[in-house]
Formats: C-alpha cells, structure tokens, sequence
C-alpha cells in the first residue's frame, strides 16, 4: 500500500536551490521502499524546452549518509509552482520504522523550493554544493526553523526474506562434533529482523535456534548436541522487520554417524611364535593430527584439514597421570641412573612411566630380583610386592603334599629386549621373561626340549613320590 511521509502543505516561501542542497527532515512511521520524493517548486520555462536538471534525496538524518537519489527531472512549472514528482529507481531506498530522515531539493539552475518558517522547529537543512554528485555523508552548513513542502512516497514492505544458499559443513559427523549451518537471507525492503533454524532430531524431538550475522548477508549457527546417530533435519524460517515470514521453509539435513575406524599399533613390527604381543598402545597419529585431549583410555585429536575432532578409544588404559597430567603410557623398560632410589638397592633396570613401576636387578639369583611398586613408588622396598624365582621341583598332594627340589635357580643375567627382561637358563634349559604391559607385569617360563629330556630322565617315582599325581612346581 502506498503512503507518504513529510510536508503535504505548499508554503508561502521560498529558497533558490541552483546549488544549495535544501529540506526539511521527517520521521518515516513504518517500514518500507521509497518510490517517489513530491516537492512543491517553481521553475522552468513554459515557453521553451526545459533546462534545468533537478534532483531529490533523502539523508539520514543520525549519520547523514545518502539513502537514495531520484532520476534528474526537467520540471517546467511556469511562472506560479506545482508539485513536480521526483521518481526513484530499483533498488528501492530502504525506510526503517521510526527513523528521521531529510528530504531535499538540489537544481543546476534556478529552481524554488517553497516552505513556511515555522518558529521553535529547526527542522530545515542547507548545503551549499555544486550540482552534480551529491556528498556521502553530508555536512551541513546550517540550520533553520524551514519546514519545506516536500514529502516522500513509499510502499510499505509486504515481501517476506529471500532465502538461499543453505548449507551445512560437514554433512557427515561423528558423536560431539560441530555442524555449522549457514544460510543468506536478503530484505532490500524493511531488513530482516531475525533468522531461526529449526533443528528436528532423530526421533522426533525439535528445538529452535537464534542465527547470527556474521557478514553481508550471512547468518549461521553452530549446532554441537551431536550425541544421536542418524538424520538431523533443519529448516530456515526467516521474518523481516515488517513482520514478513518466509512462506516456506528452505529446508536441508545433516548426519551424525557412529561408524568408527579402530587402528592398532604393536610395539614391534614383527613377532615370533609364542611371544607376548601388546596391542593396547595408540598409534602416532598423523602430522595433521593436534592432540586435544586424554583420558585413561582414549585421545581425542583435532583434524587441521578436514577440521573433524577425531576420538580414538582403546580396549584398556594408555595413558597414566602424573601431577594431574595425563602422559601417553610408554612401555619400555631404562637402564636407572645411580641417583634413583631403586638403583642403591641392586635394581638396574626398570620403568615408571604407566600405572605402575617395576625395577629388575641384573642376575635372577640377587635377593629380590623383582620389585613391582603398586603406587608407582620410587623406594621398591616400600609399597611393593617382591619377586624372587627360588628353584623348581616336584610336590605331590597325594603323599601329603611331599616335595623335592629338582634345582635352585641359576646364575643368570638379565637381557633387556625394550618392554621386558629375560633371565635365559634359570634352570636347565628354561628361560623367565618379565614383561611390563600397560595393565600389569607379566611373567613367562618359557621350558625347551632340553628341560623336556631332564624332566623325563628324572621322574617323581625316583624320588618317592607318584609319578601320576605329582606336579612340576616353580618356587617363588
């Protein structure tokens, strides 16, 4: 619908506008477009072709910017004035509700712009320009108490927003991830007011959420309560600040997927028959990859590429903390500086750097050869548990739990192959191997064939023991 705002009633006065920038302000009442500015003036020759080019414009009036300039128009109006109309062209000058603006009148040549001096309104503006561009933003030269006969005819806004370029980046995310949704919504006419995305579940529920503008015509949100496998679907609804809906929703999905890539890593690249593998180790992980954070059992990193958080979870613990900081578990077992509190007590070897501590002396025939720390003491004579393999022999339940010793253990001195320490021929032909794994101390005995023969060269029977009911016990 078309209305007006401004100065309807022709005045008494007048000014000369051949180049001096003259009006009034006014407040416009409602959202809308600009089409026309009508200025009551006298100008122009009835007699003979027009000359004198003649502009309207509307300033605003808080910061002074240019809002909009009409076509240049000959009026010929003769010796007595009329209403001349000043035609504006697409794109329209945007009208806010409640905004003062200043319609004015700007000639080449001698062109009067009538008005009535009004006393305690100092509404009239003056600029004292050469035709041709007008100022961006203008400075006043001065003020009047001057209500011009000039107003403005526009059309309220009655188109909704306009919608486009909708997206979501990713389309596909893991459990936690961000899904940042955008969208353009463009009102040339009263502006957008605000912008909602309607997230709908998987299951059903939905929720609205507040976009903001980031630039231009950009909005965007950025959804996080990605905990639900399936297909989020969301619509854009938009209302301008005429209160102008979108008539249909511009509607897209996204995905939250569980799918998950498991990778293993073991602390040797190969393995023969028989040998302890670990596989509760994380993987480096790539250049790319920043560590974002741990827990006992997992790492979370962030992708610099695809901007994915990546979360990586093992089937048991592979990091330990350490003055509250989480520290990736490391399974290799050092040779102790003289300074360490386990080396004055004969240990050489050991680890602390998991859930546990574990030191080792050099021959499995030392006192205590074995010390396991269950509070990651330093001191293995403190909080630990002692280890020392004595000998081996047979006991028989059946004859009162009789026993004999076959052998003491031998001298042997430890080998360190990185996570474990081997005592090779603790008895005749039989090797002990400690291994240091993430979730505890393992411990081997390994038998060859040349304990086999001894074994079967000495039998419980010789001993007086039975041979069907008597055990191959090793004594710790």
């Amino acid at each position: 619908m078309y209305h007006p705002f401004g100065n309807p009633t022709p005045g008494d006065l007048y000014s000369n506008t051949e180049d001096v920038i003259r009006g009034s302000y006014f407040t416009a009442n409602e959202y809308g477009t600009a089409r026309n500015i009508t200025a009551y003036v006298q100008c122009g020759n009835t007699s003979g072709p027009p000359s004198i080019h003649s502009v309207c414009m509307i300033y605003r009036k808080n910061d002074n910017k240019l809002i909009g300039r009409t076509e240049d128009t000959n009026p010929v109006t003769g010796a007595s004035p009329d209403w001349v109309v000043y035609n504006f062209t697409e794109p329209y000058p945007v009208l806010e509700e409640d905004a003062e603006y200043v319609l004015v009148c700007w000639s080449e040549a001698p062109c009067y712009l009538y008005y009535d001096h009004m006393v305690c309104m100092s509404r009239g503006r003056y600029n004292d320009t050469i035709y041709g561009s007008p100022p961006d933003p203008i400075v006043w030269d001065g003020v009047n108490n001057n209500l011009y006969s000039i107003y403005c005819g526009y059309w309220n806004d009655t188109n909704p927003p306009w919608v486009t370029n909708v997206s979501e980046e990713p389309h596909v995310t893991g459990f936690g991830g961000n899904v940042t949704i955008s969208a353009d919504v463009i009102d040339n006419e009263s502006g957008v007011k605000n912008v909602t995305v309607i997230i709908g579940y998987p299951g059903g529920r939905a929720e609205n959420k507040t976009m903001t503008l980031i630039s231009d015509d950009t909005y965007q949100y950025v959804f996080n309560n990605t905990w639900l496998v399936g297909q989020y679907n969301y619509s854009i609804w938009a209302v301008d600040n005429y209160n102008n809906s979108i008539n249909r929703n511009v509607r897209s999905h996204f995905h939250v997927s569980a799918d998950a890539s498991i990778s293993i890593a073991t602390l040797q690249d190969s393995y023969s028959g028989n040998q302890y593998i670990n596989i509760t180790d994380p993987p480096n992980p790539p250049e790319d990859y920043t560590l974002v954070d741990q827990g006992l059992t997992w790492d979370t990193y962030y992708n610099a590429i695809t901007g994915q958080n990546i979360l990586e979870v093992s089937a048991g613990p592979i990091n330990y903390q350490e003055e509250g900081i989480w520290i990736p578990i490391n399974n290799t077992l050092n040779q102790l500086v003289e300074n360490h509190p386990a080396y004055v007590y004969g240990y050489r070897s050991g680890n602390n750097r998991g859930l546990y501590s574990a030191y080792f002396k050099s021959n499995a025939q030392l006192d205590w050869p074995v010390a396991f720390t269950y509070n990651k003491s330093d001191d293995p004579t403190v909080n630990a548990v002692r280890s020392k393999l004595v000998g081996v022999g047979y006991v028989d339940p059946q004859c009162n739990w009789a026993y004999h010793y076959l052998q003491n253990v031998q001298n042997s001195q430890g080998q360190v192959n990185n996570y474990s320490i081997t005592y090779p021929g603790v008895f005749t032909g039989t090797d002990v191997t400690w291994s240091y794994g993430n979730i505890g101390l393992k411990e081997e005995i390994t038998l060859s064939n040349t304990t086999k023969t001894v074994l079967q060269n000495h039998l419980p029977s010789q001993y007086g023991l039975n041979d069907a009911s008597s055990y191959l016990v090793f004594i710790t």
